[in-house]
């Protein structure tokens, strides 16, 4: 949340120095698509054994992402449980 104020600060100063000063102020934007959400549980394991980690530090990430769920509640209910197998905690 914090990069995203700075983010919306910087460019809100920006464009209202460009207002102020009667010049042109060029904004492009880039989206990277939930880079970290999207890293499947095994290449994060695969790449802490790559950096010769312990073994004891890599079961102890491992126990923080072992049987991780999680449920939809709309407003009929609740669905089953569903198992991520994905993304950073």
């Amino acid at each position: 949340m914090e990069g995203c104020y700075e983010h919306n600060f910087t460019s809100q100063m920006a464009l209202d120095n460009a207002r102020r000063t009667r010049k042109q102020c060029m904004v492009a934007w880039l989206d990277i698509s939930n880079g970290f959400g999207s890293v499947p549980h095994h290449h994060l394991f695969g790449g802490l054994g790559k950096l010769d980690l312990p073994d004891s530090s890599i079961s102890l990430v491992r126990e923080l992402y072992d049987g991780c769920t999680m449920t939809i509640c709309p407003t009929d209910g609740e669905t089953t449980e569903i198992t991520i197998r994905s993304g950073m905690r």
